[in-house]
């Protein structure tokens, strides 16, 4: 995206073609994916094949993983206000060819933007454009979530930056003068529109945030208290308070793709030894998912399908990866093909200088709850277990990082 952007080029078109492509056993790829699509059908009991991800706010909430005024708070009162669907008109947007209702265009028929159409947003960009900016107004979610996607810039990114920005105007870290005259209150929404258009143009205190939300913080925050929620690699978290999800805050810390490497909660864990229910709190438990799932996810990418229409079913996968190419390919052998391409980033990101000392939230991100379902809940005693754990399930010599010989062998990367 970045060699695209610098070139310039604004987009591929691709003629559609009357052509069909051969494949080596038509009736049994037809018969997983109804498999795959009945599967997604049963997702989170139906809600995202139905409804999309967006119902996701009300739910999280519940649940203790909404993130909430940048980590200040883990209690959002106005979540059930956040039913896009129910609330505002919506048109059946979705993918092409896909059978479920993931995706809609939505008109806001109430409050200050009424009549605003645009996408419906994700649960991401909701969370991220609603109760991590203190947001309580639905329709001004979906306003600057169109305004970020206009932009070309990230949600999840855009919201713990702004985030960040209103808790330090909050203490006085940041003047609105500073700020280029902005007010930046908790939920307020038009104040968020501009410093977005600030950031994406570079202008003003935007030439700072553009950096990025570690880079900021660093140059801000100096002696004050640490606010910024990133791990020490520079990459933020997606769009839950992973403080009551470990699994995914050690996976976005030892990740090496910037963002989001597994999918524990959506996995089948049983085809890798890992039993459940698993005990979100347990440090060994968890960083075991993580070690032995690390590399599905993966393997789901390099296929280029969709991954809520998959779920990292990789046996399903497997079977229809064979039935397509005629290749002989195992459960196995699609975890290997992830691991593998793991494994090459690891080895890049480490001659980077990417190395173990940075796979740490930072103290934000990895602070302990005071309210809300997960309240007193601290991952930090166990950080240091979780590490060696991981280290040693994926093959990586713990003080240095590198693959040990036997891992780079095993995956055949020793040429």
């Amino acid at each position: 995206g970045a060699v695209l952007g610098a070139k310039r080029l604004k987009a591929i078109a691709v003629a559609r073609s009357g052509a069909r492509i051969r494949v080596a056993d038509k009736a049994t790829l037809s018969e997983v994916a109804k498999c795959l699509v009945d599967n997604f059908r049963q997702v989170a009991g139906g809600e995202i094949f139905n409804w999309g991800t967006s119902r996701g706010v009300p739910q999280r909430a519940k649940s203790g993983d909404l993130p909430v005024k940048n980590y200040t708070t883990n209690v959002f009162p106005e979540a059930s206000r956040f039913t896009f669907r129910e609330r505002f008109e919506a048109t059946n947007d979705t993918c092409w060819a896909c059978p479920s209702f993931h995706r809609a265009q939505t008109r806001v028929t109430d409050g200050p933007y009424e009549g605003f159409s645009g996408k419906e947003p994700e649960y991401e960009q909701a969370a991220a454009l609603g109760p991590q900016i203190g947001n309580t107004d639905p329709g001004g979610a979906v306003v600057l979530a169109n305004e970020v996607d206009r932009l070309g810039m990230d949600a999840n990114e855009s919201g713990w930056i702004v985030g960040w920005v209103m808790e330090c105007f909050e203490r006085g870290v940041l003047s609105q003068s500073q700020l280029g005259g902005l007010e930046m209150t908790w939920g307020n929404v038009e104040a968020t529109r501009s410093l977005l258009n600030q950031i994406a143009h570079r202008r003003g205190f935007g030439e700072v945030l553009a950096s990025g939300i570690k880079s900021a913080a660093d140059a801000v925050e100096l002696s004050g208290p640490s606010m910024g929620i990133y791990t020490k690699k520079g990459n933020i978290p997606r769009g839950h308070d992973h403080r009551g999800r470990w699994w995914e805050m050690l996976d976005t810390c030892v990740s090496e793709s910037a963002t989001l490497q597994n999918m524990v909660a959506l996995f089948d864990l049983a085809p890798y030894g890992v039993p459940k229910p698993l005990d979100s709190f347990s440090w060994e438990q968890v960083s075991t998912a993580v070690g032995k799932t690390t590399g599905a996810m993966t393997f789901v990418d390099s296929l280029v399908v969709c991954w809520f229409s998959t779920c990292g079913e990789l046996p399903l996968l497997a079977k229809s990866l064979t039935a397509a190419t005629g290749w002989d390919y195992s459960f196995e052998d699609c975890l290997a093909v992830g691991r593998r391409a793991v494994t090459l980033m690891r080895l890049y990101n480490l001659k980077c200088g990417m190395t173990p000392e940075l796979e740490y939230p930072s103290a934000r991100y990895g602070s302990t709850p005071t309210d809300g379902p997960h309240a007193g809940k601290s991952i930090q005693p166990y950080w240091e277990s979780m590490l060696d754990n991981y280290y040693t399930l994926m093959g990586w010599d713990r003080t240095t990082g590198w693959p040990t010989a036997a891992t780079l062998k095993e995956l055949e990367l020793d040429a």
